[in-house]
């Protein structure tokens, strides 16, 4: 009984996701909602996946630290979705919903993420990024146990240029982990990436304390840390 419930739900979401996919070519419309120049991340799970579709009709996709570039074709066997190749390789299956992109995830071949799918929350803005973030956290009792996969969110986020969710996510690591330093590194970056010097360099120097209570090498320090801290206004 239970497997049947369990394939009954799949196919069930399966023709939801079908029925609101599009076309592989309209990404490439300039009026589409899901656009080129689009930037899709998994705000909404452990997994650190972000998705580009790019102005030359290529796809960029970072997985969990990996980067893939290539490109996009209908699959062979499911009406609405999409596989992702690099080098004639697939690397992922895909279909789309309005504002989002979803990884499928079947056979758990992603371990960051218990669930069938992936979801990827078109980022439009900082505040966009950060009310996904609030929704995952407040659906999410057990986040703040793993402040490390936080903290590699954040980066992720960072990196997107994102910097104001990255900061507004690295505050309450560091909240909640104060000894976790490099989200002090994280955090001071971010902050000097919007003009903060002020409390960047708090930041860094917090995270240098760290590294020397930590008694862990000071050849760990990136130098960009030393020649902020020692820079003038």
């Amino acid at each position: 009984m239970k497997r049947f419930l369990v394939l009954f739900w799949l196919i069930a979401s399966v023709g939801i996701a079908k029925a609101r996919s599009f076309p592989l070519s309209k990404w490439h419309r300039t009026e589409n909602e899901t656009t080129v120049d689009s930037v899709f991340f998994s705000v909404k799970s452990l997994c650190n996946f972000s998705v580009e579709f790019t102005s030359d009709r290529k796809i960029k996709a970072i997985i969990n630290g990996k980067t893939y570039v290539g490109s996009a074709s209908s699959n062979k066997f499911t009406k609405g979705f999409f596989d992702f190749t690099q080098n004639g390789s697939i690397v992922f299956t895909f279909t789309t919903e309005p504002g989002k992109l979803l990884i499928v995830n079947q056979q758990y071949q992603f371990g960051c993420e218990s669930a069938k799918i992936v979801e990827l929350s078109k980022l439009t803005s900082d505040a966009k990024a950060r009310k996904d973030f609030d929704e995952y956290a407040d659906f999410n009792s057990d986040l703040w146990q793993n402040t490390t996969a936080v903290n590699d969110k954040a980066y992720y986020l960072g990196e997107l240029k994102l910097y104001e969710t990255a900061i507004y996510v690295l505050e309450k690591v560091v909240s909640k982990n104060p000894e976790r330093a490099v989200a002090w590194l994280n955090l001071g970056d971010y902050l000097w990436e919007t003009k903060n010097s002020e409390n960047a360099k708090k930041a860094y120097s917090t995270y240098v304390s760290l590294i020397e209570q930590q008694k862990k090498s000071a050849t760990k320090i990136p130098k960009r840390v030393h020649q902020r801290l020692n820079s003038t206004p």
